[in-house]
């Protein structure tokens, strides 16, 4: 079985606590390309996700990838900061040397802190992955 290791990269954003204040911290974010018809985005850096139930990416994603965006499934994804609208659509999904189609959402500008989330749907139910946080690593291998 191939496992396939990426180390932890260095994210800064800001505060929950106080807005104006910045904090920075290592995430486990690996690179992810999609794409949609003849459009390709390559080495997305995504955080992977244990607490998200999809695969979710940012509005301009979408747009870039030459989506229509809100022709997709709308559905009410909700979370910690509360129930927002995001649209569905099939892409192809490229990680290491793994490449599949998957349902992927797309959330408006502003609604999501990094540029997308791997979760459950989309990306768990296909790989093991293993977080190794005191090495600042994560190791995942395709298990379909």
């Amino acid at each position: 079985m191939l496992v396939t290791e990426f180390e932890y990269v260095s994210y800064s954003g800001p505060s929950p606590f106080n807005k104006k204040k910045r904090i920075f911290f290592n995430i486990p974010a690996i690179p992810v390309e999609l794409e949609y018809g003849s459009i390709v985005i390559p080495n997305l850096m995504v955080l992977v996700d244990t607490g998200s139930s999809r695969s979710v990416f940012s509005w301009d994603i979408g747009l870039n990838l030459g989506i229509n965006i809100k022709k997709g499934d709308k559905c009410r994804f909700g979370g910690v900061g509360g129930k927002i609208p995001v649209w569905f659509h099939e892409i192809r999904m490229r990680i290491g040397s793994w490449d599949y189609k998957t349902d992927v959402g797309f959330v408006k500008r502003g609604k999501l802190p990094v540029i997308g989330l791997l979760g459950h749907e989309g990306f768990f139910e296909r790989f093991d992955v293993k977080f190794m946080s005191n090495k600042q690593r994560l190791e995942i291998s395709y298990n379909r």
